[in-house]
């Protein structure tokens, strides 16, 4: 019951008002004293706690002319041979209870013992019973009588067939209608549900209607292999070259390496760029993102040791140009950085949390490539802050930020922008009990268009959702469990089955493969598809696009131990997914 969206409204007549002064109060009492008392139940929550995973529906169509044929065929090949068998003895039967009653119409004629060659021609020949008055007086009688019962034996052979045809054929009409009216089909796979609408022609009611959905089919490659000193750690994605296909930069571990890989456009990709000559740190994060506004792509590289940032300039050819102004970053301890306009002047600025100090850092973007004014913003003693996400979160037009706290307080901090960039003091959306919070993503998982907020809950081992109501309040959290014993370290929402609906896919170092959890389409999520990797893998960071640009989303994984870059290519047929964060 607590599942069912029940809600009710019943206004009360107020009889001190001049309008229901004239009021009769028989009327008033045939009303209850109630003008309008509105129930509206819903059960979409409750179906969706209970999602089965094997359901039935009722299957309802009228009879169709193939159907109809066939069944007669049938009916009459099998009345063929009940006849064949029934008709001659009943026949027999009934000729000779009628030449019995027949007997007793007629008068008596004395048996005769000779009947003469002239008797046999004329009885052969007489087929007309006028020619019966030319015939010897002794056996006139016995060709009549004759005459008479070959007639009465066709007309009823030909009733009764007619009689048995008619009873077959009205039942088994009956029955088959009945039978396709009630006919149940079950559903093994999991569906989307719809509520039904009500039709004059169903003579039931079905409780659901159950759509065929996508089956998720990923084909598996190996981008690059690294020796076991090394590894592919961060990938972000950009068409650096123009050619409509998206490219993917690395960063690798241990070798002071910043690659590109340039997309071939046939599931291939080019050779290694090594960028390491290009840059001035040593970086560990990269964001893409046109910084000069020239309509090419460039690179932000972070360095985690120095604290500094420097940009790299795209060409447009895959190549890129090194910048010699080195900025000091937004934070000193910091693991997770995001770009936005938080100022309105149509540059990038740059955010980054403190793990170590318990506050955000921005640093705003300038003409020149560089970054400057840093700003602060506390979010107290003892935060231990992991990945922030940029959103608007109020749907004020003006960008905000949320940053997770990891320490034992548990919250999430949200921070709206006045777009001049200062912000408002944080507002807190607390956890409802203690846990160890993980990565997390912003998105509009429910198609309401406003922003929602998905994040592991690492302690547990489940998926928190809490779907935003437009104002920067949410509603109740929503879990979904994971199961096993994974630790996602990284976590896109993409939509992987092409209902327009994102979905969550997320790395599990345990099971060493991929799971994707599929959207209902109401910010409630399914249990998690798992998608292998290779045994020997332990996936760490993910990343999402479209790299053949089939319409689908893609998926590219780096793995260490050993280091690989790895790439799931969607090849679900039904799939054509276009809406991916």
């Amino acid at each position: 019951y607590e599942h069912i969206n029940y809600s009710s409204n019943v206004n009360n007549t107020n009889v001190l008002e001049p309008s229901s002064i004239d009021t009769p109060v028989i009327d008033l009492i045939n009303k209850l004293f109630i003008d309008n008392w509105s129930i509206t139940i819903n059960y979409t929550l409750y179906f969706n706690q209970c999602l089965p995973t094997v359901c039935s529906y009722t299957y309802i169509q009228k009879l169709n002319s193939l159907y109809t044929i066939t069944r007669l065929l049938g009916l009459c090949g099998g009345l063929t041979v009940v006849l064949t068998w029934i008709c001659p003895t009943f026949i027999c039967l009934l000729a000779k209870i009628y030449e019995r009653w027949k007997k007793k119409r007629i008068n008596r004629i004395e048996p005769i013992y000779f009947i003469s060659t002239e008797y046999n021609e004329v009885t052969r020949y007489a087929h007309d019973i006028n020619q019966i008055d030319n015939i010897y007086p002794l056996i006139k009688p016995i060709v009549i009588l004759r005459y008479r019962l070959q007639r009465h034996t066709v007309f009823c052979g030909i009733s009764l067939f007619i009689l048995l045809i008619t009873i077959v054929t009205i039942p088994s009409v009956y029955f088959t209608q009945r039978e396709k009216k009630t006919s149940v089909s079950t559903v093994v796979s999991m569906m989307n549900t719809t509520i039904p609408s009500v039709n004059g022609n169903v003579l039931e009611t079905t409780p659901f209607v159950l759509e065929k959905t996508c089956q998720l089919t990923f084909e598996l490659s190996v981008i690059s292999s690294y020796d076991s000193s090394s590894w592919p750690y961060f990938i972000s994605i950009g068409d650096f070259n123009e050619d409509t296909y998206l490219d993917l930069v690395i960063l690798v571990t241990f070798d002071n390496n910043i690659g590109v890989l340039l997309n071939s456009g046939n599931k291939t990709f080019g050779e290694y760029l090594n960028l390491s000559n290009t840059v001035a740190i040593y970086g560990n994060y990269i964001i893409v993102a046109d910084v000069n506004n020239d309509s090419r792509l460039d690179l932000i590289n972070y360095s985690h040791f120095t604290n500094d940032l420097q940009v790299l300039f795209g060409i447009g050819n895959g190549s890129f140009e090194q910048s010699s102004i080195v900025s000091p970053g937004p934070s000193n301890n910091s693991w997770s950085m995001a770009i936005g306009d938080f100022n309105g002047d149509d540059r990038v600025d740059v955010i980054s949390s403190d793990y170590a100090e318990s506050y955000v850092g921005i640093v705003f973007g300038v003409s020149n490539g560089s970054f400057e004014n840093l700003m602060t913003l506390s979010t107290g003693n003892n935060s231990i802050l992991s990945t922030v996400v940029v959103g608007d979160f109020n749907n004020d037009q003006r960008l905000d930020f949320v940053v997770v706290d990891e320490a034992s307080q548990d919250n999430i901090y949200l921070f709206l922008g006045h777009g001049t960039g200062k912000f408002q003091n944080q507002t807190t959306l607390s956890m409802p009990y203690r846990s160890v919070l993980g990565s997390h993503v912003a998105a509009d998982f429910n198609n309401d268009d406003y922003l929602d907020i998905a994040i592991f809950d690492l302690t547990n081992r489940q998926l928190d959702v809490f779907l935003g109501k437009g104002d920067a309040s949410f509603r109740p959290m929503l879990t979904f469990t994971t199961g096993h014993y994974n630790i996602p370290e990284s976590m896109v929402a993409a939509d992987f089955n092409g209902d327009q609906y994102l979905d969550i896919a997320f790395t599990n170092d345990y099971t060493a493969d991929v799971g994707i959890m599929v959207n209902n389409g109401n910010g409630t999520f399914r249990a998690q598809i798992h998608f292998s990797i290779g045994n020997v893998s332990t996936p760490q960071m993910l990343t999402v696009g479209d790299f053949n640009n089939d319409g689908r989303s893609d998926l590219v994984v780096s793995t260490y131990s050993p280091g690989q870059l790895i790439i799931l290519w969607n090849t679900c047929e039904c799939c054509s997914s276009t809406n991916s964060d």
